[in-house]
């Protein structure tokens, strides 16, 4: 066991004691096998990108505290960060700064996110969402609070009221989930979903500014 290992071992369980939480009930909130906790708790496992990131939106835990506890290495080029954001086209989604990850490549991901918000706003983009949007849901497994957030925005992509920039936008999530594959046909993600659940979060947080009834 490696100090980095048992320091975030402690973390864990000190994070778990504060909320009440058992170990069970947080694999249940993020999705992954009881066992996987426990070995994370107990030190025996060093987490994984994917796996602070769900215990971070099951936690409500800052994903910089947790990467930093887990001893992962940070980005904090906060002007490149901004610049990033800026082609995104999320000037008013709050500026924040993604861990640095090998293989891991923001820049392509937001490209990407930018072809699907063409994209969802034509008519084939739109009949794709709705078609193939709960096939893939049933495919897929371990992701729980990035599902949940997906789920949310299937049912406002749905929603007649919303703007149509603001259906655009969270078309571009839902089909960067859908069309992962198809449209980076040479990615190698060796972390599963990750790729996704970045994708997914650059979206929830612009989404977060809106106003609305979603929001209740």
């Amino acid at each position: 066991m490696s100090q980095k290992d048992n320091a975030f071992g402690l973390f864990l369980r000190s994070e778990l004691a504060k909320r009440g939480l058992s170990m069970r009930r947080l694999a249940d909130l993020c999705g992954v096998d009881p066992a996987t906790v426990s070995r994370l708790a107990s030190g025996k496992q060093r987490p994984r990108p994917e796996h602070l990131l769900m215990l971070a939106r099951a936690l409500k835990i800052s994903l910089r505290e947790l990467w930093a506890v887990s001893g992962y290495t940070f980005n904090d080029e906060q002007n490149e960060q901004e610049q990033t954001l800026d082609r995104c086209e999320a000037s008013s989604a709050p500026h924040y700064q993604l861990p640095e990850l090998e293989s891991l490549d923001v820049d392509r991901i937001i490209s990407e996110l930018r072809k699907c918000k063409e994209y969802a706003g034509t008519q084939e983009g739109r009949e794709l969402i709705l078609r193939d949007f709960h096939q893939k849901v049933n495919q897929i497994q371990g992701i729980g609070p990035v599902l949940e957030e997906l789920k949310t925005m299937y049912m406002l992509f749905q929603n007649e009221e919303l703007a149509e920039e603001q259906r655009r936008t969270v078309g571009s999530a839902l089909l960067y989930f859908i069309l992962a594959t198809d449209i980076i046909p040479d990615y190698s993600f060796p972390l599963g979903y990750l790729d996704d659940a970045v994708a997914i979060d650059l979206v929830w947080r612009e989404m977060k500014t809106w106003e609305g009834p979603w929001r209740q």
